[in-house]
């Protein structure tokens, strides 16, 4: 590893597309249609649409789908 990658590690880094946000919540229906040229998240559990780097405390992490395991 280089030092970087140890120095990520360490600190505790999370890249952006990990972290916790509605964007990457399993309680968010996507709607497909396009509205301003992007699709709108809507949150089952407060019954509200959302933008993807919105962030709340129930947050549920999304089941990945394919890879190694799968």
């Amino acid at each position: 590893m280089s030092s970087i990658d140890n120095a990520k590690r360490t600190m505790g880094w999370v890249p952006q597309n990990a972290r916790p946000r509605c964007g990457n919540c399993a309680r968010v229906e996507v709607n497909d249609s396009l509205r301003y040229s992007r699709p709108e998240l809507r949150c089952t559990r407060g019954g509200f649409y959302t933008q993807p780097s919105a962030i709340c405390n129930q947050h549920e992490p999304m089941a990945l789908a394919g890879g190694a395991n799968a």
